[in-house]
């Protein structure tokens, strides 16, 4: 049964989602096979999107191909309180659709803002590393349709 106490707020979600630092991306075949992988990723709150970047084949761009509704989940926190029989989390879930970007300025940009998120400050050898592997990369895009979190915080 939902528990709406633990509903957070749109805005928590987001800090979620800011604040993570892998998710699970969430497919499906044709088929109507699931498919779940843990992935990193960089939100960007101005587009309304979740960026991802993979290699160029592989499972989650065949289904993809065929299905592009997705979901993505994150949690920032989760503690086993065994003698309370429970567990204190924050999580967010993203469900959107998904699109490859093709375009080689746009995935320049998007490995840009992955390695700003991922690796922040560092400098050196970045601009070589990004335009080294723009053609060995493929982006996904999420437009985030909808977004939801939770918590749960001892009490």
């Amino acid at each position: 049964m939902p528990r709406k106490q633990r509903l957070t707020s749109a805005e928590e979600a987001k800090e979620i989602l800011r604040a993570g630092e892998f998710g699970v991306l969430c497919t499906a075949s044709a088929g109507g096979q699931p498919y779940g992988v843990p992935i990193n990723y960089c939100y960007s709150e101005a587009e309304g999107c979740i960026y991802l970047h993979c290699a160029v084949t592989g499972k989650k761009l065949d289904n993809l191909a065929q299905n592009n509704k997705v979901s993505f989940v994150v949690t920032t926190r989760s503690e086993i309180l065994a003698d309370r029989f429970t567990t204190l989390y924050e999580s967010a879930v993203v469900t959107g659709t998904a699109i490859v970007i093709e375009e080689e300025t746009e995935k320049l940009r998007v490995l840009g803002l992955l390695c700003d998120r991922l690796s922040p400050g560092v400098t050196k050898g970045r601009e070589e590393m990004i335009h080294g592997y723009v053609n060995e990369t493929r982006i996904i895009r999420i437009t985030i349709e909808e977004l939801s979190g939770k918590r749960h915080n001892p009490a």
